[in-house]
């Protein structure tokens, strides 16, 4: 069993050379606590390490103090650590330079600082009212017209067609507008079908210009407003939807209806603004003759 030596015993232990600082062997390890057993680097003047660190009272003490040295302050302990005088030299024009580095950046942006004095000034504004953002609600699919006025219109004008015929033609008519979802029903036509379209769209249009023909199409003929929405609510009050509510075209969609400049005016759920909206036909695109969904756009007034 290992014990600490009594004062006959006592020697020096032998010194580690391969490491920087000796290993230490303590019986208690507190700073005003028991010497320890083997004599250290700082109590043998001859150790080639009693120049690398210096004595110090106790364990923690050294503990810290290695630490420091390895952990924080790199360069200082590897010119500490260095044997020869061109080590030493190396390390101090390395510490050198980073110290001038650092005074030179602290300068600069100390100047910049003084130079480009920013001051914030923050200003809360309460309003009584609020403006909605802007609110667009638009059917997914384009088809939701008045086809028995369009179909008559076909049939004024281009008596020779049949039902199928006019059908392809009005499809022809919307797609050409450059609105989506229209791929079901076009992967059917063959290529050569395409220019004979085009000659039926001209004799439909029977000198109208095109601007006035898609009004024809989805501005007198497009679905109304009171068709859109079911009700509307402004907190708990019934109002009426097409009061606050104008048309507008919509990219891809087509015809929408847009909420107009209106305010909130009163807090929570006194001034959420609450829609019903109707499901619209959709009897070219449509499987099942009815919209899929309605879109809803919603952009912000900054």
């Amino acid at each position: 069993m290992e014990g600490f030596p009594s004062s006959g015993e006592a020697k020096s232990p032998a010194i580690n050379k391969q490491y920087l600082y000796p290993t230490f062997k303590f019986g208690i390890s507190a700073c005003n606590g028991v010497a320890p057993s083997s004599s250290t680097s700082a109590n043998n003047p001859s150790s080639p390490l009693a120049t690398t660190m210096p004595a110090v009272g106790c364990a923690k003490c050294r503990e810290r103090y290695r630490y420091f040295l390895q952990n924080q302050l790199h360069g200082f302990s590897s010119f500490i650590e260095s044997r020869s005088p061109s080590e030493r030299m190396v390390w101090s024009s390395i510490m050198a330079s980073c110290l001038l580095i650092a005074i030179w950046q602290t300068f600069v942006l100390s100047n910049e600082y003084f130079q480009h004095t920013v001051v914030t000034l923050f200003t809360i504004e309460k309003h009584n009212r609020l403006r909605y953002p802007n609110i667009t609600v638009c059917p997914k699919n384009v088809d939701a017209l008045n086809f028995s006025t369009i179909e008559a219109d076909l049939h004024f004008r281009m008596p020779h067609l049949n039902d199928s015929a006019i059908n392809d033609l009005i499809t022809f008519a919307m797609a050409g507008a450059g609105f989506h979802n229209f791929d079901l029903r076009l992967q059917f036509w063959r290529a050569d079908q395409l220019p004979q379209f085009g000659r039926w769209l001209t004799r439909w249009q029977a000198g109208r210009s095109l601007q006035q023909f898609y009004h024809f199409l989805f501005e007198e003929n497009g679905y109304r407003c009171e068709e859109l929405f079911q009700a509307c609510y402004y907190g708990r009050i019934r109002i009426k939807c097409c009061d606050y509510f104008s048309p507008t075209y919509v990219m891809l969609r087509g015809r929408c209806f847009r909420l107009k400049e209106t305010y909130q005016e009163d807090q929570d759920e006194g001034g959420k603004l609450s829609l019903f909206v109707n499901r619209l036909r959709s009897p070219f695109i449509a499987l099942n003759g009815t919209q899929p969904q309605m879109m809803v756009y919603i952009r912000y007034i900054i």
